[in-house]
């Protein structure tokens, strides 16, 4: 019986923390005006999905006054460089 608990209490914790980690907003996103130039970039937040990121990119970059000369990325379980103090590290980026 001891062995049967002990499976159940790590299928549990398993699933509590794939529940947690979705939950949480997992994509972070930029707004590039000029396409040309990376080094200029407007933060768009956080986000759940991949969807609401492109969403909330092509909203912004929507009010841009030349919205064909901007760009945007998304990048997914971003965090801060240990290196690189303005610049995020991401697992994985979309556009």
């Amino acid at each position: 019986m001891r062995r049967g608990m002990r499976v159940l209490l790590v299928c549990a914790m398993a699933v509590g923390l794939y529940a947690c980690n979705r939950l949480d907003p997992q994509w972070k996103g930029w707004v590039y005006p000029d396409r040309t130039d990376p080094t200029v970039d407007w933060k768009l937040g956080s986000f759940a999905t991949l969807k609401e990121c492109r969403e909330a990119a092509q909203d912004m970059i929507d009010w841009l006054p030349d919205p064909a000369a901007a760009d945007y990325e998304c990048g997914y379980q971003c965090r801060p460089s240990d290196f690189l103090s303005r610049l995020d590290v991401c697992a994985v980026t979309r556009r």
